[in-house]
């Protein structure tokens, strides 16, 4: 990788610097070699979908995820925040979450009232994709 960015010619004994001349394509594929090499070396895996909690300078997953869209719905929406999954709740599986996500989404649908859809149609389309989310 050393050899690919530096300067061509230079005293192998001397710092090496960086060509300035190298096209963006060839910078743009080596850090995108190192890049995917580092996120294979660093990815995380984790047995629940939820939150990190930092305890003893471990991180484990002890808490509900939260999204934009939740933050709203209690701040903006006015939505009351037992609507949302209990604080501690995690999620063993991509479905479970998905189905807590449609609910959710129906709950706002019920909850808030005021400039949610733009028109029966806007609505009731709305609604089916909330609906074939939750199937």
């Amino acid at each position: 990788m050393t050899d690919a960015l530096a300067v061509p010619g230079l005293d192998s004994n001397l710092t090496p610097v960086l060509n300035l001349e190298l096209p963006k394509s060839k910078l743009r594929s080596l850090w995108g070699n190192i890049a995917s090499c580092l996120l294979e070396i660093v990815k995380p895996t984790f047995p629940l979908i939820g939150s990190l909690v930092k305890v003893d300078g471990s991180f484990y997953i002890a808490a509900r995820p939260l999204t934009q869209n939740m933050s709203s719905m209690t701040q903006l929406a006015h939505i009351p925040p037992s609507i949302l999954p209990l604080e501690s709740k995690t999620f063993a599986t991509a479905d479970e979450w998905y189905g807590a996500l449609a609910n959710m989404h129906l709950a706002q649908l019920i909850f808030q009232h005021n400039d949610l859809v733009s028109s029966e149609d806007d609505c009731r389309n709305m609604y089916i994709n909330t609906t074939i989310c939750y199937l």
